[in-house]
């Protein structure tokens, strides 16, 4: 399991212009390249950026044996399930939450993820993304 908890107030905000505010890493495309622990995936780029107080949790939640991974040869090949919650509370994002469910691994390289999208637990919005599988490392000290 995998979580990300981010807090923070602003003192001084009526001296802030909106390149000091708190961006939150959104995504509207339908490929994701960013670390998935952390980023929302439907949250529109700077539609919920603040010069106020915010409170940030994404968690991440990975499966050996789930749904599909309950078929032997599907584990076998690498292929894993995560379920996600992202949740944001500031004064702009009205308590924000996504909640998804992803297949990580796909021929090893991609991840495909569904999410679903609530705004003070009123229905937003819901899509599909395929990104870089979340097991890659990438090792530049050999």
């Amino acid at each position: 399991m995998d979580v990300n908890l981010q807090a923070g107030k602003f003192f001084n905000a009526e001296n802030l212009s909106l390149m000091d505010y708190k961006h939150f890493q959104g995504n509207r495309t339908w490929f994701v390249t960013a670390d998935p622990v952390g980023t929302y995936r439907l949250m529109d780029y700077y539609a919920n950026s603040t010069s106020r107080e915010y409170f940030s949790a994404n968690t991440h939640y990975h499966f050996r044996k789930f749904l599909v991974t309950r078929i032997p040869k599907i584990r076998l090949v690498g292929i894993t399930e995560n379920i996600f919650v992202n949740y944001l509370a500031s004064p702009t994002s009205r308590n924000y939450t996504e909640v998804g469910y992803g297949i990580d691994g796909i021929l090893r390289i991609f991840r495909l993820e569904a999410a679903v999208a609530f705004q003070d637990t009123q229905y937003l919005n819901y899509g599909f993304r395929v990104g870089i599988a979340s097991s890659i490392a990438i090792n530049f000290n050999d």
